[in-house]
């Protein structure tokens, strides 16, 4: 399986909320199980992590037999990024197997108002 190319925009200094599902065939995913983990880079090769949500840290919650992945951070850790465009991928895990997702570009909308 290929992962779902999905871009996305983060607001700089606002409470991120996003949910994803992961369906196969028409039909969700059973999550039960899983843990997951996301990854923000500059780039594809970049040692830094801006962002790393997982559901050990709270920032990743996963939906059973729903599919969803819900990702959360607060406009505190938001208003503390600094970066243009970067990547992202987000991978879950079952036992050794790990699929990748998600994956795609991710701007920072700069917040003016601090």
């Amino acid at each position: 399986m290929n992962p779902a190319k999905v871009n996305m925009t983060i607001i700089q200094g606002s409470t991120l909320s996003r949910i994803f599902a992961w369906v196969a065939g028409g039909v969700a995913v059973d999550l039960t199980g899983y843990t997951g983990r996301m990854q923000i880079r500059e780039t594809v090769d970049s040692t830094t992590v801006l962002l790393d949500l997982n559901t050990s840290n709270g920032g990743m919650t996963l939906g059973g037999v729903a599919g969803t992945i819900t990702l959360a951070a607060t406009a505190t850790v938001t208003a503390a990024l600094s970066f243009d465009t970067a990547v992202y991928d987000i991978e879950l895990v079952i036992g050794a197997t790990v699929t990748r997702v998600i994956e795609g570009k991710v701007k920072l909308s700069p917040e003016v108002t601090r």
